[in-house]
């Protein structure tokens, strides 16, 4: 009777180890579960986080090539408000000199109209003399 009492004892011992083995397995699937799990999202996490970072690094590409055209446009347009600013320079000077030939135009024009109008004087002056 001691061997089968004992043989119980060891029985139920066993079956005592092999539940708690059991309950042991089972946390570690849920812990392996729930690390895969946690991985997966890690893993899709870090896939959206290079989608973002592929975005923006494009988006950072195209405001660079912006800048740069826009830079261009720039340049291109300050040298032509600098050749319009020469242009008006120049139509000015032109503007003065042609000013200057009129008044010294005018100016033989009067002195013309002064000597004709002394040989006209002359003239009715030469009538009377005698």
């Amino acid at each position: 009777m001691e061997i089968t009492k004992q043989t119980t004892m060891l029985s139920l011992n066993a079956s005592i180890e092999a539940a708690r083995v059991g309950e042991s397995e089972k946390m570690i699937d849920f812990a392996n579960t729930t690390a895969m799990n946690g991985y997966q999202e890690l893993a899709d996490m870090s896939q959206a986080t290079k989608q973002h970072t592929d975005k923006t690094d494009s988006m950072m590409q195209e405001i660079a090539d912006l800048t740069a055209k826009l830079d261009e446009d720039i340049t291109r347009i300050k040298e032509a408000a600098q050749d319009v600013n020469t242009a008006v320079e120049e139509n000015a000077q032109a503007i003065t000199k042609a000013a200057t030939r009129t008044e010294g135009v005018a100016e033989n024009i009067a002195d013309i109209n002064d000597e004709a109008l002394a040989n006209q004087l002359d003239n009715e002056v030469q009538k009377f003399k005698l």
